[in-house]
Protein backbone atom coordinates (compact mmCIF):
# COMPACT_ATOMS: atom_id res chain seq x y z
CA UNK A 1 0.00 0.00 0.00
CA UNK A 2 1.89 3.05 -1.26
CA UNK A 3 -0.48 5.34 0.63
CA UNK A 4 0.31 3.86 4.05
CA UNK A 5 2.12 5.74 6.78
CA UNK A 6 4.92 3.18 6.97
CA UNK A 7 5.59 3.20 3.23
CA UNK A 8 5.67 6.99 3.09
CA UNK A 9 7.90 7.22 6.16
CA UNK A 10 10.36 4.90 4.44
CA UNK A 11 10.22 7.15 1.36
CA UNK A 12 10.82 10.21 3.53
CA UNK A 13 13.92 8.68 5.10
CA UNK A 14 15.19 7.57 1.70
CA UNK A 15 14.41 10.67 -0.38
CA UNK A 16 13.61 13.48 2.04
CA UNK A 17 11.04 16.15 1.20
CA UNK A 18 10.83 19.88 0.52
CA UNK A 19 11.88 20.62 4.09
CA UNK A 20 15.12 18.63 3.64
CA UNK A 21 15.68 19.91 0.08
CA UNK A 22 14.67 16.42 -1.11
CA UNK A 23 17.65 14.83 0.57
CA UNK A 24 17.12 11.65 2.58
CA UNK A 25 19.34 10.19 5.25
CA UNK A 26 22.96 9.79 4.26
CA UNK A 27 23.38 6.49 2.48
CA UNK A 28 26.00 5.35 5.01
CA UNK A 29 23.50 5.45 7.89
CA UNK A 30 21.62 2.42 9.19
CA UNK A 31 17.97 2.66 10.28
CA UNK A 32 16.93 0.67 13.35
CA UNK A 33 13.18 0.05 13.47
CA UNK A 34 11.10 -0.80 16.53
CA UNK A 35 7.36 -1.46 16.30
CA UNK A 36 5.78 1.14 18.60
CA UNK A 37 6.91 1.32 22.24
CA UNK A 38 6.49 -1.49 24.75
CA UNK A 39 3.55 -3.18 23.09
CA UNK A 40 3.75 -5.74 25.91
CA UNK A 41 2.96 -3.04 28.52
CA UNK A 42 -0.70 -3.18 29.53
CA UNK A 43 -0.46 0.38 30.84
CA UNK A 44 -0.14 1.72 27.30
CA UNK A 45 -2.85 2.30 24.70
CA UNK A 46 -0.82 0.55 22.03
CA UNK A 47 -0.97 -2.64 24.11
CA UNK A 48 -4.78 -2.48 24.20
CA UNK A 49 -5.00 -1.74 20.47
CA UNK A 50 -2.67 -4.59 19.55
CA UNK A 51 -4.39 -7.02 21.93
CA UNK A 52 -7.84 -6.20 20.57
CA UNK A 53 -6.63 -6.54 16.98
CA UNK A 54 -5.22 -9.99 17.71
CA UNK A 55 -8.36 -11.21 19.49
CA UNK A 56 -10.57 -9.89 16.69
CA UNK A 57 -8.47 -11.54 13.99
CA UNK A 58 -8.53 -14.99 15.57
CA UNK A 59 -12.19 -14.58 16.48
CA UNK A 60 -12.99 -13.98 12.82
CA UNK A 61 -10.60 -16.63 11.53
CA UNK A 62 -9.59 -19.49 13.79
CA UNK A 63 -7.00 -20.60 11.21
CA UNK A 64 -5.11 -17.29 11.53
CA UNK A 65 -1.39 -17.89 11.84
CA UNK A 66 -1.59 -16.16 15.23
CA UNK A 67 -3.36 -19.28 16.44
CA UNK A 68 -0.99 -21.82 14.89
CA UNK A 69 1.35 -23.96 17.00
CA UNK A 70 -0.33 -22.75 20.16
CA UNK A 71 0.74 -24.37 23.43
CA UNK A 72 -0.89 -23.46 26.73
CA UNK A 73 1.17 -21.20 28.94
CA UNK A 74 0.65 -20.85 32.68
CA UNK A 75 1.82 -17.24 32.61
CA UNK A 76 0.12 -15.82 29.53
CA UNK A 77 -3.47 -16.24 28.34
CA UNK A 78 -4.14 -17.55 24.85
CA UNK A 79 -5.23 -14.04 23.88
CA UNK A 80 -1.99 -12.66 25.30
CA UNK A 81 0.01 -15.07 23.16
CA UNK A 82 -1.90 -13.96 20.06
CA UNK A 83 -1.06 -10.34 20.92
CA UNK A 84 2.66 -11.09 21.32
CA UNK A 85 2.66 -12.79 17.94
CA UNK A 86 0.83 -9.96 16.24
CA UNK A 87 3.46 -7.54 17.54
CA UNK A 88 6.22 -9.65 15.98
CA UNK A 89 4.31 -10.17 12.74
CA UNK A 90 3.74 -6.44 12.34
CA UNK A 91 7.46 -5.80 12.77
CA UNK A 92 8.15 -8.33 10.01
CA UNK A 93 5.71 -6.47 7.75
CA UNK A 94 7.21 -3.06 8.56
CA UNK A 95 10.71 -4.34 7.91
CA UNK A 96 9.66 -5.79 4.57
CA UNK A 97 8.04 -2.50 3.53
CA UNK A 98 11.15 -0.55 4.40
CA UNK A 99 13.42 -3.01 2.62
CA UNK A 100 11.27 -2.87 -0.51
CA UNK A 101 11.54 0.92 -0.54
CA UNK A 102 15.30 0.91 0.02
CA UNK A 103 15.90 -1.81 -2.58
CA UNK A 104 19.62 -2.34 -3.11
CA UNK A 105 20.25 -0.59 0.20
CA UNK A 106 17.96 -2.89 2.17
CA UNK A 107 20.86 -4.01 4.37
CA UNK A 108 20.64 -0.60 6.08
CA UNK A 109 17.27 -1.57 7.56
CA UNK A 110 17.64 -3.16 11.01
CA UNK A 111 14.31 -4.25 12.55
CA UNK A 112 14.56 -4.67 16.33
CA UNK A 113 12.18 -7.00 18.16
CA UNK A 114 11.64 -5.52 21.64
CA UNK A 115 9.72 -7.19 24.43
CA UNK A 116 9.28 -7.60 28.20
CA UNK A 117 12.72 -7.75 29.82
CA UNK A 118 11.81 -9.67 32.95
CA UNK A 119 10.10 -12.43 30.96
CA UNK A 120 12.71 -13.99 28.65
CA UNK A 121 10.39 -16.92 27.96
CA UNK A 122 8.12 -14.54 26.06
CA UNK A 123 10.94 -13.76 23.60
CA UNK A 124 11.59 -17.46 23.17
CA UNK A 125 7.93 -18.40 22.65
CA UNK A 126 7.31 -15.71 20.05
CA UNK A 127 10.56 -16.21 18.16
CA UNK A 128 9.93 -19.97 18.07
CA UNK A 129 6.53 -19.24 16.54
CA UNK A 130 8.14 -16.93 13.97
CA UNK A 131 10.53 -19.75 13.06
CA UNK A 132 7.69 -22.19 12.46
CA UNK A 133 5.40 -19.82 10.55
CA UNK A 134 7.78 -17.58 8.59
CA UNK A 135 11.27 -19.04 8.89
CA UNK A 136 14.41 -18.06 10.84
CA UNK A 137 13.83 -14.81 12.77
CA UNK A 138 17.22 -13.58 11.61
CA UNK A 139 15.74 -13.35 8.10
CA UNK A 140 13.41 -10.63 9.35
CA UNK A 141 14.94 -9.10 12.49
CA UNK A 142 18.42 -7.69 12.98
CA UNK A 143 18.21 -7.94 16.74
CA UNK A 144 16.11 -8.23 19.84
CA UNK A 145 15.97 -5.60 22.57
CA UNK A 146 15.37 -5.31 26.28
CA UNK A 147 15.49 -2.51 28.82
CA UNK A 148 18.53 -2.05 31.04
CA UNK A 149 17.32 0.06 33.93
CA UNK A 150 18.45 0.02 37.54
CA UNK A 151 16.60 1.60 40.45
CA UNK A 152 16.57 2.26 44.19
CA UNK A 153 13.78 -0.19 45.00
CA UNK A 154 15.83 -2.14 47.55
CA UNK A 155 16.43 0.97 49.68
CA UNK A 156 14.13 1.61 52.65
CA UNK A 157 11.57 4.41 52.65
CA UNK A 158 13.84 6.36 55.01
CA UNK A 159 17.13 5.61 53.25
CA UNK A 160 19.93 8.13 53.22
CA UNK A 161 21.38 9.41 49.96
CA UNK A 162 24.34 7.05 50.32
CA UNK A 163 22.04 4.09 50.90
CA UNK A 164 19.99 4.95 47.83
CA UNK A 165 23.15 5.25 45.73
CA UNK A 166 24.25 1.85 47.01
CA UNK A 167 20.86 0.37 46.07
CA UNK A 168 21.11 1.81 42.54
CA UNK A 169 24.53 0.25 42.15
CA UNK A 170 23.40 -3.16 43.40
CA UNK A 171 20.39 -3.05 41.09
CA UNK A 172 22.62 -2.65 38.05
CA UNK A 173 24.54 -5.81 38.94
CA UNK A 174 21.44 -7.80 39.91
CA UNK A 175 20.18 -7.65 36.31
CA UNK A 176 23.03 -9.78 34.97
CA UNK A 177 21.37 -13.24 35.27
CA UNK A 178 18.35 -12.07 33.29
CA UNK A 179 20.54 -10.31 30.72
CA UNK A 180 22.42 -13.57 30.18
CA UNK A 181 19.19 -15.48 29.54
CA UNK A 182 18.14 -12.98 26.89
CA UNK A 183 21.63 -13.13 25.38
CA UNK A 184 21.29 -16.90 25.08
CA UNK A 185 17.97 -16.46 23.25
CA UNK A 186 19.52 -13.90 20.91
CA UNK A 187 22.42 -16.25 20.19
CA UNK A 188 20.10 -19.22 19.59
CA UNK A 189 18.07 -17.33 17.00
CA UNK A 190 21.08 -15.60 15.42
CA UNK A 191 20.09 -12.10 16.53
CA UNK A 192 22.00 -9.16 17.93
CA UNK A 193 21.29 -8.23 21.55
CA UNK A 194 20.44 -4.57 22.18
CA UNK A 195 18.96 -2.30 24.83
CA UNK A 196 16.12 -0.09 23.62
CA UNK A 197 16.12 1.88 26.89
CA UNK A 198 18.35 1.90 29.93
CA UNK A 199 19.76 3.98 32.73
CA UNK A 200 18.78 5.16 36.18
CA UNK A 201 15.08 4.75 36.94
CA UNK A 202 12.68 5.05 39.87
CA UNK A 203 11.07 1.99 41.46
CA UNK A 204 7.85 3.93 42.10
CA UNK A 205 6.28 7.36 41.65
CA UNK A 206 5.81 7.82 45.38
CA UNK A 207 6.67 11.13 47.03
CA UNK A 208 8.15 9.24 49.99
CA UNK A 209 11.74 10.31 50.63
CA UNK A 210 11.69 12.06 47.27
CA UNK A 211 14.32 14.65 48.22
CA UNK A 212 16.91 11.98 48.97
CA UNK A 213 15.95 9.95 45.91
CA UNK A 214 16.49 12.95 43.63
CA UNK A 215 19.67 14.01 45.45
CA UNK A 216 21.06 10.49 45.02
CA UNK A 217 20.77 10.87 41.25
CA UNK A 218 23.00 13.92 41.49
CA UNK A 219 25.57 12.24 43.75
CA UNK A 220 29.20 12.05 42.51
CA UNK A 221 29.18 8.24 42.64
CA UNK A 222 26.48 8.16 39.97
CA UNK A 223 29.25 8.77 37.46
CA UNK A 224 30.73 5.37 38.19
CA UNK A 225 27.35 3.62 38.41
CA UNK A 226 26.35 4.88 34.94
CA UNK A 227 29.77 3.94 33.61
CA UNK A 228 29.76 0.47 35.16
CA UNK A 229 26.28 -0.37 33.90
CA UNK A 230 27.52 0.07 30.34
CA UNK A 231 31.16 -1.00 30.48
CA UNK A 232 31.02 -3.78 33.08
CA UNK A 233 27.42 -4.96 33.07
CA UNK A 234 26.39 -4.79 29.41
CA UNK A 235 29.07 -5.06 26.74
CA UNK A 236 31.19 -7.83 28.32
CA UNK A 237 28.20 -10.19 28.29
CA UNK A 238 27.38 -9.85 24.62
CA UNK A 239 25.22 -6.73 24.72
CA UNK A 240 25.52 -4.46 21.71
CA UNK A 241 23.70 -1.21 20.91
CA UNK A 242 22.92 0.49 24.26
CA UNK A 243 20.32 3.28 24.22
CA UNK A 244 20.45 5.46 27.33
CA UNK A 245 17.14 7.04 28.26
CA UNK A 246 17.43 9.95 28.23
CA UNK A 247 19.73 12.83 27.39
CA UNK A 248 17.81 15.35 29.50
CA UNK A 249 14.66 15.71 31.53
CA UNK A 250 13.36 17.25 34.72
CA UNK A 251 13.91 15.37 37.99
CA UNK A 252 10.74 14.62 39.96
CA UNK A 253 8.72 11.87 41.63
CA UNK A 254 8.18 10.51 38.11
CA UNK A 255 11.85 9.81 37.59
CA UNK A 256 15.32 11.22 37.14
CA UNK A 257 15.73 9.83 33.67
CA UNK A 258 18.01 12.46 32.18
CA UNK A 259 21.77 12.42 32.20
CA UNK A 260 21.15 16.03 33.08
CA UNK A 261 18.06 18.02 33.98
CA UNK A 262 19.45 21.11 32.29
CA UNK A 263 21.08 21.05 28.86
CA UNK A 264 23.21 24.01 29.90
CA UNK A 265 24.78 21.80 32.55
CA UNK A 266 26.81 19.03 30.93
CA UNK A 267 28.98 18.35 33.98
CA UNK A 268 26.54 16.24 36.01
CA UNK A 269 27.95 12.94 37.34
CA UNK A 270 25.60 10.87 35.17
CA UNK A 271 26.48 12.82 32.03
CA UNK A 272 30.20 12.51 32.77
CA UNK A 273 29.74 8.78 33.35
CA UNK A 274 28.22 8.15 29.93
CA UNK A 275 30.80 10.35 28.22
CA UNK A 276 33.58 8.40 29.94
CA UNK A 277 31.96 5.13 28.87
CA UNK A 278 31.79 6.33 25.28
CA UNK A 279 35.40 7.43 25.32
CA UNK A 280 36.56 4.12 26.77
CA UNK A 281 34.50 1.80 24.61
CA UNK A 282 33.68 3.21 21.19
CA UNK A 283 36.21 2.16 18.58
CA UNK A 284 35.92 2.09 14.84
CA UNK A 285 36.78 -0.32 12.07
CA UNK A 286 40.52 -0.98 11.53
CA UNK A 287 40.07 0.09 7.90
CA UNK A 288 39.03 3.56 9.06
CA UNK A 289 41.84 6.09 9.20
CA UNK A 290 39.87 9.00 10.61
CA UNK A 291 36.92 9.41 12.93
CA UNK A 292 33.61 11.21 12.60
CA UNK A 293 30.85 12.36 14.94
CA UNK A 294 28.48 10.00 13.10
CA UNK A 295 30.74 6.96 13.12
CA UNK A 296 29.38 3.48 13.85
CA UNK A 297 31.51 1.97 16.54
CA UNK A 298 32.21 -1.20 18.38
CA UNK A 299 33.17 -1.66 21.98
CA UNK A 300 35.49 -3.71 24.08
CA UNK A 301 34.74 -4.71 27.64
CA UNK A 302 36.43 -6.37 30.58
CA UNK A 303 35.53 -10.05 30.84
CA UNK A 304 37.04 -10.43 34.26
CA UNK A 305 34.80 -11.14 37.25
CA UNK A 306 32.64 -8.15 38.05
CA UNK A 307 32.29 -6.47 41.40
CA UNK A 308 29.55 -4.23 42.71
CA UNK A 309 31.85 -2.08 44.82
CA UNK A 310 32.18 1.62 44.06
CA UNK A 311 35.48 3.44 43.97
CA UNK A 312 35.87 6.69 45.85
CA UNK A 313 37.86 7.99 42.91
CA UNK A 314 34.57 8.74 41.19
CA UNK A 315 33.99 11.64 43.56
CA UNK A 316 36.74 13.50 41.77
CA UNK A 317 35.36 12.64 38.35
CA UNK A 318 37.94 9.94 37.69
CA UNK A 319 37.10 6.42 36.58
CA UNK A 320 39.76 3.90 35.71
CA UNK A 321 39.13 1.08 33.29
CA UNK A 322 41.02 -1.51 31.34
CA UNK A 323 39.37 -3.46 28.58
CA UNK A 324 40.48 -5.74 25.76
CA UNK A 325 38.03 -8.15 24.16
CA UNK A 326 36.50 -8.96 20.83
CA UNK A 327 33.79 -6.52 19.87
CA UNK A 328 30.29 -7.09 18.49
CA UNK A 329 28.59 -4.02 17.09
CA UNK A 330 28.75 -2.35 20.48
CA UNK A 331 27.70 1.26 20.58
CA UNK A 332 26.32 3.69 23.15
CA UNK A 333 23.63 6.16 22.21
CA UNK A 334 21.33 8.46 24.14
CA UNK A 335 17.68 9.08 23.43
CA UNK A 336 16.74 12.72 23.18
CA UNK A 337 13.12 11.73 22.61
CA UNK A 338 11.06 8.61 22.00
CA UNK A 339 10.20 9.30 18.37
CA UNK A 340 12.47 9.61 15.39
CA UNK A 341 15.14 7.51 13.71
CA UNK A 342 18.03 5.70 15.31
CA UNK A 343 20.92 5.95 12.91
CA UNK A 344 24.58 4.92 12.80
CA UNK A 345 27.12 3.94 10.20
CA UNK A 346 27.06 0.37 8.92
CA UNK A 347 29.02 -1.79 11.33
CA UNK A 348 31.54 -4.54 10.83
CA UNK A 349 30.67 -8.22 11.20
CA UNK A 350 30.17 -9.87 14.56
CA UNK A 351 33.38 -10.88 16.23
CA UNK A 352 35.72 -8.44 14.51
CA UNK A 353 38.31 -6.57 16.48
CA UNK A 354 39.01 -2.90 15.96
CA UNK A 355 40.91 0.14 17.09
CA UNK A 356 40.77 3.94 17.01
CA UNK A 357 38.38 5.93 19.18
CA UNK A 358 35.29 7.39 17.58
CA UNK A 359 32.92 10.09 18.75
CA UNK A 360 29.58 10.28 20.46
CA UNK A 361 26.43 9.45 18.48
CA UNK A 362 22.96 10.57 19.51
CA UNK A 363 20.10 8.24 18.69
CA UNK A 364 16.36 8.42 18.57
CA UNK A 365 13.88 5.61 18.16
CA UNK A 366 11.88 4.95 15.03
CA UNK A 367 8.53 3.93 16.41
CA UNK A 368 5.26 2.89 14.76
CA UNK A 369 1.81 3.03 16.23
CA UNK A 370 0.52 0.64 13.60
Amino acid sequence: DTTSYVYNLALLLRDGNDFTNNKGLNSNLNIYIEHSNEVWNSGFKQYTWNYNQAVTEVGNNASSNLNQYYQSDAWVTKQGVWAMRLHARRLIEIGQIFKSVFGSQAARIKPIYAHFTIAPFMYNETLTWVSKVFGPPSNFFWGLAQTHYYDEGAASSHATVDQIVSALNASSYSALPNDKLIQQIADFFGLHHTSYEGGSGFASQSTTNIANRITANRAPLMQQIVYNDVVKNWFPYGGELYNYFSLSGGYSRYGCWGLTDNLQNLTTPKYLGIVQAIQDTQISSPSTTSTSSNQQSTTSGNNAATTSSLSSSSTSGSISSSSTTTSNHQQITTSATTTGATTSLPSSSKGTTSASVSAFTLALFLLFAL
